[in-house]
């Protein structure tokens, strides 16, 4: 595989141990971000991302190399590591929180989860102006279900989180309870604008007409983030970052965000599936 750069470094100031590497494996492909410990106040992130890659131990770690070799860096040298634990497809959490552990062990390097949900929000925002906003992030989940949660994100004037905190607790529902199960209840005010976030708005067709109508009913103007359907490990490692500073990371073994404990159903209850989400089938 011949990983490909997928943006150019963005500005980021943190006082946290660097380089730093963070991955991200989905069905929607994998993507790996470095940070650099260069000289000066300023650090940037360089991500790389490979839509058709399969989320297989060896792609991901192709990728890594590939990144690590294209900023003259090894494994050896990173201080740290933040890895994407979902919710997600079963196989690629554990493909990438199994790659993480591993280069840990090898390098030392302490090894830090992060929510996908926290990365989707802080995604949606970038390029908005400093202040808050609500994200609701939706997941497809298979089985005819979504992962759902509305994350409050704060960013200061350079796009950098300056808060980031799940105001609904991610749940897994049908796409017609995503609202009454996740989402930010009534706006108080006037129209208050909400941000939408996630790859269910493109996997899940009955999703949006659903929420656009709940949305209007509770005060909320809600607006797709292009931008955010798929998550980049990009976001993952700026989360990541953040959340050392505000002393909310943990450091261990890296461990699958399960938000159900059922992984398959019958052909009756997946025709029932289909029939909620809009899919033409269950795969």
């Amino acid at each position: 595989m011949q990983p490909r750069p997928l943006s150019q470094a963005t500005d980021l100031s943190t006082p946290v141990s660097l380089p730093a590497l963070a991955m991200s494996c989905s069905a929607d492909g994998v993507s790996v971000a470095l940070v650099r410990a260069d000289p000066g106040p300023r650090r940037s992130i360089e991500s790389w991302r490979e839509p058709a890659a399969v989320a297989k131990s060896d792609s991901l770690l192709a990728m890594i190399d590939g990144l690590l070799r294209a900023n003259g860096l090894t494994p050896a040298q990173l201080a740290q590591l933040f890895v994407d634990t979902g919710p997600g497809p079963f196989t690629a959490l554990r493909v990438a929180c199994s790659v993480a552990q591993g280069i840990g062990l090898a390098t030392g390097a302490p090894v830090r989860e992060v929510w996908a949900t926290r990365a989707l929000a802080l995604q949606a925002v970038a390029g908005r102006e400093a202040g808050s906003y609500s994200v609701l992030v939706a997941l497809d989940a298979r089985m005819g279900e979504v992962y759902a949660a509305t994350v409050d994100v704060s960013v200061d004037g350079l796009g950098e989180p300056t808060h980031i905190e799940e105001s609904r607790p991610c749940v897994v529902v049908p796409p017609d309870q995503v609202w009454e199960a996740a989402g930010p209840g009534s706006a108080s005010g006037g129209v208050s604008q909400l941000i939408a976030a996630g790859n269910a708005f493109v996997a899940v067709p009955a999703l949006m007409p659903m929420l656009e109508d709940a949305a209007a009913k509770a005060g909320w103007g809600l607006q797709v983030s292009s931008a955010a359907l798929t998550l980049d490990a990009s976001s993952v490692l700026r989360v990541g970052l953040w959340q050392c500073d505000a002393n909310e990371s943990i450091e261990g073994t890296p461990v699958p965000r399960y938000v159900r404990n059922k992984v398959a159903l019958d052909v009756d209850e997946q025709a029932a599936a289909s029939a909620r989400s809009g899919r033409t089938e269950i795969g």
